[in-house]
């Protein structure tokens, strides 16, 4: 839905900043990582601005923090990003970050 991708462009943006530590404290970071780990859409098909690509971003601006790492692990992100491992192509770079 076009609410759910604005509010995930919203959350993009806001994590890239201090904001973030306030966001790992939140459900939010284990929603993200769900939906990464069981979109059904093509990789291929994960374009700009897409609810994939987006929640994939905040996923890398959460590792940029060593609280939002911790997080990411505890939600087993590792296990969320695994089928994009080695496709190549710019997620595969991004999932490198996380």
């Amino acid at each position: 839905s076009e609410a759910i991708r604005w509010s995930l462009g919203f959350l993009r943006n806001i994590t890239l900043e201090e904001h973030c530590t306030s966001i790992l404290k939140t459900e939010i970071p284990e929603w993200i990582v769900t939906f990464v780990g069981t979109s059904t859409l093509p990789i291929l098909q994960w374009i700009e601005d897409s609810l994939e690509e987006s929640a994939l971003l905040i996923m890398c601006n959460f590792a940029k923090w060593e609280e939002g790492r911790a997080v990411l692990k505890r939600h087993k992100a590792h296990e969320a990003v695994d089928n994009i491992i080695g496709k190549g192509g710019i997620h595969d770079i991004r999932v490198s970050i996380v």
